[in-house]
């Protein structure tokens, strides 16, 4: 329902038709911008059934104020008005006011499954509630568990795990096994790569930006294999000949290792050259050296072609490290490697006291499982091919578009004020990124110039979360084609419904009629209103709102009774893009949005979603509506039961096969009911339905009493 709560913007009315009494034309997408030569429209946050518990926490200045005092003076944050998060549900964050926000950078390529996924959350607190930690001197099923399924994942004879903490740990593990194993120091990294910020890492990490000025010896850095900005293109064979020229004559002939991103994620979404690993690995081999793949934002299935981002060259490492997305937020790496090289570590005593920590390796295993249970490296790669394509269609349209790259949800967008020149358009990433935020989507940015946006969503990102990314600039709005032949000039203002009538006596509209309404009343340009005057707030069960159970989003939702629980209140929502139309004119309501009514509102959701009432009314209605069902096979005046959730309709009639309505039963049975301390209401267009809409606190002992009110009742007829 969020996607409706949302502030007006301010543009020229696009709704401007003199003269005309239906709305025509209007854009599925967006609001129309029509300063400029082309047609410009706001993206609409996709649909997004989940509304966040309320926030009670310290907001944004006071949180500041505490980090600008106490915590490290290095620390900083995007956007000119840093965000304060508070809560994360899949490909979606929330800040401190409730607000929405495409999470499109995922907490740095960290958050694979989605935030707070309920698989991975359960899984740490089950692991929790029996021991947080103990040590790997001791024996415990989650380390050992989680190491055979990560080891299940790797190819070759890669199956000895350490575990770590972190990326940096990690790879600082893997290139002390590769010098203990070679017996060699020289490591090779690439110029443009981030490793880490240890002082061993901070050596193979190849951009002053990164680098501290403390010792970190034993390191070289060869040509990056950037096929946009590099010396040789895409040319892989020509930069790997500097790898051989760069071990010839700046190292002994042998080396330790090379250690590399399969795509660079902090260098800028950087995919090596094609044909480039393949030459390495052979001139690595041939030096006496290992070859490393860090795979700390590559892997778990983040490029969508393959599980580990080394898999797209066609070679197999022999040390592999990963973090980010192993724990899908919580603290996790490791290193994994073969048998044989593994044992360099028996030399000495090897220990790491959180390594292996059986609640961090817990929410290993459950990130492992949901990746193959919901398929999400196929995701990656589907929408990671759809949002790659509509990101370089953008390229077409925007010369500060330099070049578009990556690989599945590991995908870069580099600004540049000159294409020929490449001149990096870092401010405007800035600018870029800003705006975005306001339009309630999140990125991040990297390369050495921070002019590249970093795209890296969970990988539960859709097509419709793809769409988010679209420029405001871009045009959507379609012209509609002429369906409704008869009765109009082609073109609708709109169709109102009840998801279940109430009035007219609990009817329930019959399966797939909305979804086919729906589209017939786009196509002539109308709009979709959904009357929640009896449906909405929970009653249902099944949903929050009624529309929900016709899977379909409408574009005006009305509202009044249970929003106030009996205080006078009504509402109207409605997206940003239609809500303009009322600018035209002043439109004002006296008691509208009265601070009285609308604090009974706010109370009114929480009681709702801190009783679980919808839960309630659910299982309740379900219970309630079974026992009138059976009641329909003892009375035979009972022509029809139905309704959803505690909206349930009991229809008699004095004949089953004519449907002969029984007005004057209902009656007699109402009063009958109102003697024994039971009351319900009547509907329907020939007043012979009875209208159970209780409370939803009403419970099963209730519904008990109510049901044997009625046998009894119409017993008596």
């Amino acid at each position: 329902m969020y996607r409706f709560v949302t502030s007006l913007r301010s543009s020229k009315d696009h709704f401007s038709r003199s003269g005309r009494r239906c709305f025509a034309r209007v854009p599925e997408r967006a609001t129309s911008f029509s300063d400029n030569e082309e047609t410009s429209v706001l993206p609409v946050m996709p649909r997004f059934d989940y509304a966040p518990p309320a926030y009670t926490g310290p907001k944004a200045d006071e949180i500041a104020r505490k980090r600008k005092e106490f915590l490290s003076p290095s620390m900083f944050c995007f956007y000119k008005k840093p965000l304060n998060i508070v809560h994360g549900r899949m490909q979606y964050l929330f800040d401190e006011n409730g607000r929405r926000y495409l999470d499109g950078f995922g907490g740095i390529a960290t958050v694979n499954c989605g935030h707070c996924h309920p698989d991975v959350v359960q899984a740490i607190v089950n692991q929790t509630v029996n021991i947080q930690h103990s040590t790997i001197l001791y024996l415990n099923h989650a380390v050992a568990d989680f190491a055979e399924a990560l080891a299940s994942k790797m190819p070759g004879d890669l199956k000895v795990v350490f575990f770590t903490n972190s990326g940096t740990e990690a790879n600082e593990l893997a290139m002390m096994i590769s010098r203990l194993y070679t017996g060699c120091q020289d490591i090779i990294s690439l110029r443009n790569a981030y490793h880490g910020n240890a002082a061993g890492t901070m050596g193979a990490t190849a951009m002053c930006n990164w680098k501290f000025n403390v010792v970190q010896s034993g390191v070289h850095h060869t040509q990056n294999p950037d096929p946009y900005r590099g010396a040789f293109e895409s040319d892989g064979e020509k930069y790997a000949k500097d790898v051989e020229d760069l071990i010839q004559f700046g190292t002994s002939g042998q080396v330790a290792g090379f250690i590399f991103e399969a795509i660079q994620g902090v260098g800028g979404i950087v995919e090596l050259a094609p044909n480039y690993m393949p030459n390495v690995y052979s001139t690595i081999k041939k030096a006496g050296g290992l070859v490393i793949a860090d795979e700390v934002q590559c892997g778990f299935a983040r490029t969508g072609s393959n599980f580990w981002g080394f898999q797209n060259h066609d070679i197999v490492p022999d040390i592999v490290t990963m973090a980010k997305g192993i724990g899908n937020g919580i603290p996790l790496g490791a290193v994994v490697t073969t048998p044989e090289i593994a044992k360099v570590l028996t030399r000495r005593n090897y220990f790491n006291t959180f390594g292996g920590n059986p609640v961090s390796t817990a929410a290993g295993l459950a990130v492992l499982k949901v990746i193959e249970r919901e398929k999400l490296q196929e995701n990656a790669h589907v929408v990671g091919t759809y949002l790659k394509e509509r990101l370089i269609a953008l390229k077409d349209k925007h010369d500060i578009i330099g070049d578009v790259r990556g690989r599945g949800l590991l995908l870069g967008v580099e600004l540049v004020t000159d294409r020929e020149l490449k001149t990096p358009a870092n401010a405007q990433v800035l600018e870029v990124m800003d705006s975005m935020k306001d339009l309630g989507v999140l990125v991040g940015k990297g390369g050495f110039y921070g002019n590249v946006f970093r795209i890296t969503p969970p990988l539960c990102f859709n097509k419709q979360d793809a769409g988010a990314f679209e420029s405001d600039g871009e045009k959507y709005a379609k012209d509609v084609e002429d369906l409704i032949q008869f009765g109009t000039s082609g073109q609708v203002a709109g169709f109102i419904f009840e998801a279940i009538q109430g009035v007219g006596g609990i009817v329930e509209l019959a399966p797939n009629y909305m979804p086919n309404v729906y589209s017939t009343i786009k196509k002539a340009g109308g709009l979709v209103i959904a009357d929640e005057v009896q449906c909405g707030f929970a009653r249902t069960g099944s949903n929050f709102w009624g529309f929900q159970n016709h899977d379909i989003v409408p574009d005006i939702v009305t509202m009044a009774k249970g929003i106030g629980n009996g205080i006078p209140l009504g509402a109207v929502v409605t997206t940003p893009e239609i809500a303009k139309v009322l600018t035209r004119r002043n439109y004002f309501n006296t008691f509208g949005g009265n601070p009285v009514s609308t604090a009974a509102g706010l109370a009114v959701l929480k009681v709702i979603e801190r009783e679980k009432l919808q839960e309630n009314a659910h299982v309740v209605g379900t219970y309630l509506k079974e026992r009138l069902i059976a009641l329909k096979d003892k009375h035979d005046i009972i022509g029809d039961v139905r309704g959803r959730g505690l909206l349930l309709g009991v229809e008699l009639v004095t004949d089953r096969e004519l449907k002969t309505p029984a007005n004057a039963q209902v009656l007699e049975v109402m009063d009958s009911m109102k003697d024994l301390g039971v009351l319900v209401g009547k509907g329907g267009f020939y007043g012979n339905v009875f209208r159970i809409t209780p409370p939803l606190c009403f419970n099963k002992q209730d519904a008990d009493f109510l049901v044997d009110a009625m046998d009894y009742s119409m017993s008596k007829l």
